[in-house]
C-alpha cells in the first residue's frame, strides 16, 4: 500500500485507487497517516472531526468511521488487512505502517539527504 498526503489524499495498493470518498473518512484517515506507528487518542480525532463542538454521537460516529475504512481495506486488500492497518488501542486508534510508504515521509528522508550532501560538497 501507498498512501499519498502531498497535494490531495491517495491510498494506492496495486496501482489501484482504493481512497475512500466519504470526506470525514478521508479526515480520519488522513490524521491517522500523519501520525504512523503512534496511538492517537480517541479525543485527538473527535476534535479533528468536530472542534469545539463535538456532536453527541462522537464516540460512536467514530468508531463507525474507524468500522468503514477497515472494511474498504479488507475489500481491496484481503480479509483482516484492516485490522493490521487500523489498530485499537485502548486509548485509541494507530495506524500500523512503515513511513516509507508515505510520500511525505518519503520526502523528508530525501530533502534531509538532499541538505547532507549538499553541506558536505556534493552538490549535485
Amino acid at each position: 500500500m501507498e498512501l499519498k498526503i502531498l497535494g490531495g489524499l491517495e491510498v494506492l495498493h496495486d496501482g489501484r485507487d482504493i481512497t475512500p470518498t466519504a470526506p470525514k473518512l478521508r479526515r480520519v484517515l488522513c490524521f491517522l497517516i500523519l501520525h504512523p506507528n503512534q496511538i492517537v487518542q480517541t479525543e485527538a480525532l473527535i476534535d479533528e472531526l468536530w472542534g469545539d463542538a463535538p456532536v453527541r454521537s462522537a464516540m460512536t460516529t467514530m468508531q463507525t468511521y474507524i468500522y468503514l475504512l477497515r472494511k474498504i481495506l479488507n475489500e481491496e486488500m484481503g480479509e483482516g488487512a484492516g485490522e493490521r492497518f487500523l489498530i485499537t488501542r485502548p486509548s485509541g486508534y494507530m495506524a500500523a505502517i512503515p513511513s516509507d510508504r508515505i510520500d511525505l515521509f518519503r520526502f523528508e528522508a530525501l530533502a534531509e539527504q538532499g541538505r547532507a550532501a549538499l553541506h558536505g560538497g556534493e552538490p549535485e
